[in-house]
């Protein structure tokens, strides 16, 4: 069997993870002061809208991709998209009819793009839940590294699956970002953001119940010393 190496798709993905880290860096030069806290007023302004640009791109990317990139396109997608766009249909009857059921915050997503009908949109807006929630991790979480860095490894070894695992891809953003809320101490903003991202895959709860033994297990070793 023959494989062929695109050529033309390399040189687009990187192209947009190129340019969107141009604009990171850009941003962080701004966001950060040498001690790796971050600036207050116009500074922080001017770097928020850089790193906005930088999040938009590939954004827009992920939405006017074709329709045959992403394996999960032509399972829960396309299908579901398709029965939505029915005239008449309320959110109560797509959600219990829909050809391949999904976890109810999703469901409301695809429901809402049907209603608007564009796909393109869906494909906008599941990207914009992946990357924000992380991009805020790494803003907070960022100290005296680099941002730079920290976009380029989820670009490179993990965007494209995003493009495919998208329900699972939101769910565990969002839990990532809970992880570090409990992490911080913050246990009810944790909770809430753990039952969102329950709401968009129902294997997070397989994930929490993992995090769950690995901290018991931490503490007891703790408690042991």
């Amino acid at each position: 069997m023959k494989h062929y190496f695109d050529i033309d798709s390399v040189l687009i993905y990187l192209s947009i993870f190129i340019g969107s880290l141009i604009f990171v860096g850009v941003a962080e030069y701004y966001l950060y002061k040498k001690d790796g806290t971050i600036y207050k007023g116009q500074r922080r302004l001017i770097g928020i809208i850089f790193l906005s640009i930088a999040i938009l791109i590939p954004c827009l990317f992920a939405s006017f991709r074709g329709l045959k990139v992403g394996l999960d396109i032509n399972t829960y997608i396309i299908n579901n998209f398709q029965f939505g766009q029915r005239s008449g249909i309320s959110f109560s009857y797509f959600q219990d009819n829909m050809p391949i059921p999904t976890e109810f915050l999703f469901t409301l997503l695809i429901f809402i793009c049907c209603k608007i009908g564009d796909i393109h949109l869906l494909f906008f807006l599941i990207e914009v839940l992946i990357i924000v929630p992380l991009a805020i991790v790494m803003v907070k979480k960022r100290g005296k590294g680099s941002l730079v860095l920290e976009f380029a490894l989820f670009y490179f070894l993990f965007f494209n699956f995003t493009l495919s695992g998208m329900r699972q891809s939101i769910a565990m953003s969002f839990l990532t970002v809970a992880l570090f809320e409990i992490l911080d101490g913050r246990k009810k903003k944790a909770l809430l953001l753990t039952i969102i991202a329950q709401l968009f895959h129902a294997s997070v709860i397989l994930i929490v119940i993992l995090i769950l033994i690995c901290f018991f297990i931490n503490n007891s070793k703790r408690k042991r010393m």
